[in-house]
């Protein structure tokens, strides 16, 4: 989100077109992409389950067609990963 939600002005603390207090709104995006981060990380690191965990958290403050798109992928390929061991 780039925008204010309610104008639609560019983002910021305060809304420098219709004067909306948007601090917790960016607060909120801020975590997102903390968790997004950590997501990102585990991902590469190979551990889908906690990538999983964490691509959930941040849909929980913000959903994104990405982080979507991206736990999907976790959710599938954990799904995979765990039929193959068990079978091991």
């Amino acid at each position: 989100m780039n925008t204010c939600p309610i104008c639609h002005a560019k983002l910021a603390p305060v809304c420098s077109r219709c004067g909306a207090e948007l601090t917790p709104l960016i607060r909120i995006i801020q975590q997102s992409q903390v968790w997004l981060q950590t997501a990102r990380d585990y991902l590469v690191q190979g551990d889908y389950r906690q990538a999983l965990d964490s691509f959930r958290q941040a849909q929980s403050y913000h959903r994104t067609t990405l982080a979507q798109q991206l736990e999907s992928f976790c959710r599938r390929f954990n799904g995979v990963a765990s039929e193959h061991f068990t079978e091991l």
